[in-house]
């Protein structure tokens, strides 16, 4: 804590005491002519202790964390003082978790032992929740957004059964305001699954033309686009539309 800091605070624990002579007695109620003093070097050691232990309390929130950590085939481990990981490159961002998606890899990399890298372990791929801090490098993002990631099986940083994770930027999404961070939970999984399987193995490109509708959600401008007879039907929408989709085609 600085000087300026300690003078800033001693001034006002002085604002709070009545320091007029007239207003300050003994114990026999008689008026002290000596007007109240307070020492700035006792003043600073009370305040050095308040400040160091509240310091304490939030670096110690801040280096440990609870985790659901994997210690061995089939086996967990819940740890209330795991490490909280630390940005190590500059396009990184820390997240504190807020809600984590379920997905049957979770308890299949377990009971099977693939994709653990080591034990213990922290699994999870995909949350929702609050940027506590970003890289030097970041820009897209900064402390206090409200966004949502799919993460890597490889870096035990990046897994989401912990109270803070660390990822890359290029990983992570904002969270519309209509959304929830429950519901922007479980998107990490399917988003990535979708993209891959389109974008990765089926080559097809982006629409040329997106719409903003539904409060929010961006869509393909269907009304936009040319009639086409490409190998591919791409559907958006829910399961019922899907179906009677696919039902028609």
């Amino acid at each position: 804590m600085t000087w300026e800091h300690i003078v800033r605070r001693w001034l006002s624990a002085c604002s709070l005491i009545k320091t007029s002579a007239e207003q300050i007695q003994d114990s026999k109620g008689n008026v002290n002519s000596e007007p109240y003093t307070l020492s700035l070097e006792s003043c600073s050691e009370s305040i050095s202790d308040t400040e160091t232990k509240e310091s304490s309390e939030v670096t110690r929130r801040r280096r440990f964390q609870t985790a659901l950590t994997v210690v061995g085939k089939n086996q967990y481990g819940l740890v209330h003082d795991f490490p909280v990981p630390e940005i190590q490159n500059s396009d990184e961002i820390l997240i504190r978790n807020h809600a984590t998606g379920l997905n049957p890899i979770d308890w299949k990399c377990v009971d099977y032992n693939f994709c653990l890298p080591k034990f213990p372990w922290v699994t999870g791929r995909e949350c929702a929740g609050i940027v506590e801090e970003v890289g030097s490098s970041v820009t897209l993002f900064k402390r206090g957004d409200r966004v949502w990631t799919s993460t890597y099986y490889k870096d035990i940083r990046a897994g989401c059964f912990q109270e803070y994770l660390v990822v890359p930027a290029h990983t992570v999404c904002h969270v519309p305001h209509t959304m929830t961070l429950e519901e922007a939970a479980c998107l990490g999984v399917c988003a990535l699954t979708a993209a891959v399987t389109l974008w990765h193995w089926l080559k097809i490109s982006m629409p040329s033309q997106l719409t903003v509708e539904n409060g929010g959600a961006v869509l393909p401008s269907v009304q936009t686009w040319p009639p086409c007879q490409d190998e591919y039907v791409l559907v958006w929408g829910g399961r019922d539309l899907k179906e009677r989709a696919y039902k028609e085609l």
